[in-house]
């Protein structure tokens, strides 16, 4: 289907034969349950985030996983150090980076690079090293010593990482080619973000929910896994949360209908770190189709702006009743998966 069709709609009534259907006995699907599942289990991937690593299992092979988060909270951040985490591990990445200018990605995985090279090498104080500061190239010579090093890393270790930048409309049709085309050749596909997937249909709701049916079957159809960005609603609930919930995503409700796994993501403002380079944030797995007793838990983890990754450690809390705050968990309540 091109960009320019319209797709085909049944009428009200309308039975549609579906060719080849049938069912299946569960007995002769479990025959090979278990090669099936241990070979899967070997090509796991990673979300770049301790937290999450242990919380949610990492990246199935079949997982559709939803990241929501407000403007500035960290939503491409997250994307990107899931990108470059699993090159770097060898893994194929398929980035559509919707929202980005063109290279943005790249270059922020660069200054990464750079900036943990600095910070372990470079004795001193490194607070100009930042993202603006290195695009305008104010930090030149501190970067300099490391930029061969760096770009062979690049080179040698992420050349498996692929992006494309948006320069026109973009419909889900052509994020459904492209997926396609490449669908032999990678093993993660990330979407960011699904608000800048157009539509060609004038009411917002349904333009949305065919989106969200287009990229979920498509999803279904190649079995590789997906990792799509989601805006969130603007103020709609009249009071703080400490947390986003799965109905605060913008657009249809089928949005996280889609999801076997859900994100979500918020700047802890009540939480102090005593460095201003360092951004504590909450991380809460809403949904884990896999096992839904692993939701419901907040991770505190902390940021870091200067190297753009978070640290491995972090403290898990719930939610309060009411929403409004973060209670820590001790001992006993921390859940196994944490301790």
């Amino acid at each position: 289907m091109n960009a320019n069709e319209v797709p085909y709609k049944p009428t009200p009534g309308e039975v549609i034969p579906l060719h080849g259907a049938r069912f299946t006995s569960i007995a002769d699907e479990l025959l090979s349950e278990r090669d099936a599942r241990l070979a899967q289990s070997k090509d796991v991937l990673t979300f770049g985030v301790k937290f999450l690593d242990l919380a949610l299992g990492g990246i199935f092979q079949n997982d559709l996983v939803l990241i929501g988060a407000s403007s500035g909270a960290g939503k491409t951040a997250l994307a990107s150090s899931i990108a470059q985490m699993n090159a770097l591990a060898g893994k194929r990445v398929h980035y559509f980076a919707l929202e980005a200018e063109p290279m943005e990605i790249g270059r922020r995985i660069k200054f990464n690079l750079l900036a943990k090279r600095i910070y372990k090498h470079l004795s001193g104080d490194h607070d100009d090293v930042n993202y603006m500061s290195w695009y305008l190239g104010k930090i030149e010579q501190k970067c300099a010593r490391f930029e061969a090093e760096v770009n062979q890393q690049i080179a040698e270790r992420l050349s498996t990482l692929h992006t494309y930048y948006r320069s026109a409309e973009f419909y889900a049709e052509h994020f459904e080619q492209m997926v396609t085309s490449v669908q032999d050749s990678t093993d993660l596909i990330i979407l960011d973000h699904l608000h800048y997937v157009d539509s060609k249909d004038p009411s917002e709701n349904r333009g949305y929910k065919d989106i969200v049916k287009k990229i979920r079957d498509t999803a279904l159809r190649i079995g590789k896994p997906m990792v799509v960005i989601a805006h969130l609603r603007k103020g709609e609930r009249g009071r703080a949360q400490v947390v986003p919930e799965l109905d605060d995503f913008h657009g249809t409700s089928d949005v996280p209908k889609i999801a076997t796994k859900a994100v979500m993501i918020k700047r802890a403002s009540d939480q102090i770190s005593g460095n201003p380079a360092i951004f504590p944030t909450y991380i809460y797995p809403a949904k884990c189709r896999f096992e839904g007793s692993r939701t419901g838990f907040v991770g505190l983890c902390n940021y870091d702006i200067r190297t753009g990754w978070y640290d491995e450690g972090f403290l898990v809390g719930r939610q309060s009743f009411d929403g409004s705050k973060w209670e820590r968990l001790d001992g006993d309540q921390v859940p196994r998966w944490a301790r």
